[in-house]
């Protein structure tokens, strides 16, 4: 037995061929023709996100569907280049034809960002490559509210109450005293502040003064309280650093007798709005996503 092997021929996947051979012996010949047909490509379909698509979820899962017509098995490899380069994230095997595959990539997690992705699938004998892909939804955002006005956001603050009593009384009407602090965190960005807190003198009509200080350094007005009850004071105050010390200060103005502050408190503003006025006890609030 003889074997001849042809080195020449050039063949491309899912194509037929056809070959003979003419055989003599000197006196007759025969001749037969065959053919054959080379493998079939594996094929990926049905991607999802769609190739292209916007307006994509963080993180979303990756699925494609592997055929392969000669019913071989497959092997895909998932590549993305979510963290700047291409790289190899994911692994399926032993992939049956009209199987679908799905895979997660972490890396898929900022906001209005295109990212791309491939999947090489070979049956053993070929192999197909095809890439894709999308864009992440853009960061939601909030407008149009109503009712407009200063909205706050809450941070660390001590919920006190402080009593200036008649040992710690300065018979000096004019000395003020130190009754609470609160020190903006390092972390915070330059903000303004709502600073409140309540104040009342012991007895009627005997004033009680407060006033605000940054760093042991008034920065508000005196604010007189005769009022018996207690009395709210509220103050929208100018940007704060980091580190800068809030203070609250009060002093009898008149008597000795006891006069007080509690509920010191404070807010960092997130954005001021226009202020509404006329806004109903029980408003309808609504904002545009």
């Amino acid at each position: 037995r003889q074997v001849a092997v042809i080195t020449s021929l050039s063949a491309s996947v899912q194509t037929t061929y056809y070959w003979s051979i003419n055989l003599t012996d000197g006196y007759n010949w025969t001749n037969a023709t065959y053919h054959f047909t080379t493998n079939v490509l594996p094929v990926l379909s049905g991607e999802s996100p769609t190739n292209s698509s916007t307006g994509i979820s963080l993180t979303p899962a990756l699925y494609v569907i592997c055929t392969d017509a000669d019913s071989d098995v497959m092997t895909a490899t998932w590549r993305s280049n979510s963290s700047g380069a291409w790289v190899d994230f994911a692994t399926n095997t032993s992939i049956i034809t009209g199987t679908n595959i799905t895979q997660m990539n972490s890396n898929f997690s900022e906001y209005n960002t295109t990212y791309w992705w491939s999947i090489n699938l070979t049956d053993g004998y070929n192999w197909t490559n095809e890439t894709y892909h999308f864009t992440t939804n853009a960061l939601p955002t909030l407008s149009g509210e109503s009712p407009s006005g200063v909205d706050y956001f809450s941070c660390e603050a001590s919920d006190v109450e402080l009593y200036l009593d008649e040992t710690e009384y300065d018979t000096d009407s004019t000395v003020y005293e130190k009754q609470a602090e609160y020190t903006v965190p390092a972390l915070a960005l330059d903000a303004e502040y709502r600073v409140s807190c309540w104040a009342k003198p012991y007895t009627a009509p005997n004033p009680v003064g407060v006033k605000i200080y940054k760093n042991g350094v008034a920065i508000t007005e005196e604010e007189i309280v005769t009022s018996v009850g207690w009395t709210p004071l509220t103050w929208d105050l100018s940007p704060f650093t980091a580190t800068d010390t809030i203070e609250v200060w009060i002093c009898g103005l008149s008597s000795p007798m006891n006069s007080r502050v509690k509920d010191f408190k404070i807010s960092g503003n997130v954005t001021y709005y226009n202020a509404s006025t006329g806004i109903s006890v029980t408003p309808s609030l609504h904002v545009i996503c």
